[in-house]
């Protein structure tokens, strides 16, 4: 590696045959492995800003969806009361028939 110190500056902190020579000098190991943590750092720190991003997306579909379903509530609950009104009518129009009671009973509840 360049700018490799020698073995007689790192004085003990290189002891000889401790450290073969493909291997290099302690620095430059610790050097090499510095940057590999900084790599996956870099690495981590992309998936973080993607997931914030797919985060983001995912809460204002969230709130897309629940405005779709209040306004789906509102039109259910619309649809309910013209139901129930249909059903009062028919009931008074034909007091005497079976079926209309039956049928308001059951979706009048």
């Amino acid at each position: 590696m360049r700018g490799c110190f020698p073995p007689s500056f790192l004085g003990s902190l290189y002891v000889k045959n401790s450290y073969p020579a493909a291997r290099g000098c302690p620095l430059c190991l610790l050097a090499r492995q510095w940057q590999k943590l900084e790599d996956k750092a870099d690495h981590l720190n992309a998936d973080v800003a993607r997931l914030k991003e797919e985060k983001k997306e995912l809460v204002a579909r969230a709130q897309q969806q629940e405005k779709e379903l209040k306004k789906l509530k509102k039109e259910v609950a619309g649809h309910e009361e013209a139901i129930r009104k249909a059903v009062e009518k028919a009931e008074l129009d034909f007091p005497n028939s079976e079926g209309w009671s039956v049928f308001s009973e059951g979706v009048l509840g």
